[in-house]
Formats: structure tokens, sequence, C-alpha cells
């Protein structure tokens, strides 16, 4: 509960904009801010060039385009990325921001398995590329893994396109579906059983995506027109 509630006002701090100890501030136009660190379990590794040396991150660290993160054998990553979406970079993970393109945000999973709770993307996608395929969601709960196998996804919530990355074709995998990437292609899409599904729900218990919806609510009040204005609707009698 402590690490709930902290972590809670910690990402109100960060969507107001106050000052949150170990954030980092940009002084450069070039630079695009990707996410924020919002949870270490214990610590996390920032690679960012020019410097070929890791840093240990902190909570409160801004990440940004063209960095790398990575977890070790007892690590997990929490973030939140500028459109209040969450991530969870899970043990032996490695993962890297890349420039969006056109059709929306584009992460790298190099290996291991990242969790994200995606808010819905107004007429883009939000991509995770592995060595092997990439994956576009337009707003759902999803976990993708890659490692030397290939890829791996499984949806809790929502629809979440794979196709490789060398090849034709491309699956669509629904709630409670899953499906691979290998080097003979794409597998075929399959229903999860209910110990898969039970695990992946347990998986989505993560505090960070236990504040993920008051963090949305929170950047879509600061982000309206009126926002200076907004107050809690009473309920009606």
């Amino acid at each position: 509960m402590v690490g709930i509630l902290r972590t809670a006002l910690f990402l109100c701090a960060v969507s107001a904009g106050l000052p949150v100890p170990g954030r980092a501030e940009t002084a450069s136009s070039d630079v695009i801010e990707a996410a924020t660190v919002v949870d270490l379990v214990p610590q996390a590794r920032l690679f960012r060039a020019p410097s070929k040396s890791p840093q240990t991150l902190v909570e409160g660290r801004e990440l940004l385009v063209g960095d790398r993160v990575s977890t070790s054998d007892a690590g997990t990553l929490g973030m939140v990325l500028r459109d209040g979406s969450t991530l969870r970079l899970t043990v032996n993970s490695e993962m890297s921001f890349l420039a969006p393109d056109e059709k929306g945000g584009l992460l790298q999973l190099i290996k291991g398995i990242l969790r994200s709770s995606v808010v819905k993307q107004d007429g883009h996608h939000f991509q995770v590329r592995t060595p092997g395929a990439v994956a576009a969601v337009k707003g759902t709960q999803w976990q993708i893994k890659a490692d030397a196998a290939g890829t791996q996804v499984q949806v809790l919530n929502g629809v979440v396109d794979l196709k490789p990355l060398s090849g034709t074709g491309q699956v669509e995998i629904q709630a409670g579906e899953e499906a691979q990437q290998d080097q003979d292609g794409l597998g075929p899409v399959r229903r999860m059983d209910a110990a898969e599904m039970q695990a992946l729900r347990v998986a989505f218990r993560d505090r960070v995506f236990s504040v993920s919806k008051a963090y949305q609510d929170r950047v879509r009040a600061l982000r309206a027109p009126d926002s200076s204005q907004a107050t809690t609707p009473e309920a009606k009698p």
C-alpha cells in the first residue's frame, strides 16, 4: 500500500509539473522527452549517448528518445510515457526509446518482457519493435516478450497487430489470445488457457498499472482548455 501511494503521489507531481527529486531538466530544444521513471525494484541502468558508462536510474529521472535502459536478474523498472501510458520492464530485460514516426510512438524491446497499459491513441499507434517483429496497438493492456526464439505477444484487453520485420503477413491478437513469431514466420493465434490468463491478470496488478487511470485522468484534465476551472463534478440527485 505504501508503494502504491508513493507512486500515485509521484505521478500527480509529474503531471502537475512540480519539482521532483532526481528529475532531469533538459536545456536543449533538440532533446525529446519520452518517459519518466516512477518505480524501481530495486534498480535499473540507463545508457545515454555519447557516454559509454551506464548510469543508475532514480525515480523521477526523465528518459529521452535515444536512451536505452536495462534491468538485472533482480530488477524491474516502471515508467510513464508522456501520453500517460504506463510500462513495466521486467527482470533481465532491455529496451530503448526510438524517435516517433508517422505512425506514432516507437519502442525497441531488445530482450526480455515489457508489459504496457496503453491509453487510447488518437489516429496513431503505439508500437514496440523486437529483433524479429513489430507490434502495434491503439490502446490496450498487453505483454510482449523477445528472446532468441523470437517474439511472443499476449493480450489482456484490447487488440494488438503483430507482423514480422522480414517476410509477409500480419495477425490480429484480441483479448485473451496470444501469438508468436519465430524464424519460420508468424504462428497461429491461439486462445490462452485459464492458468495463462490468470497469470497475466496477476501481472497487471502491478502498482504501476494500478495508478495509471488516475494519472491518465489527471493528464487529460491538465490538457483541457478550461483546466484552470476544472472541478470534480458533483453527483446528481
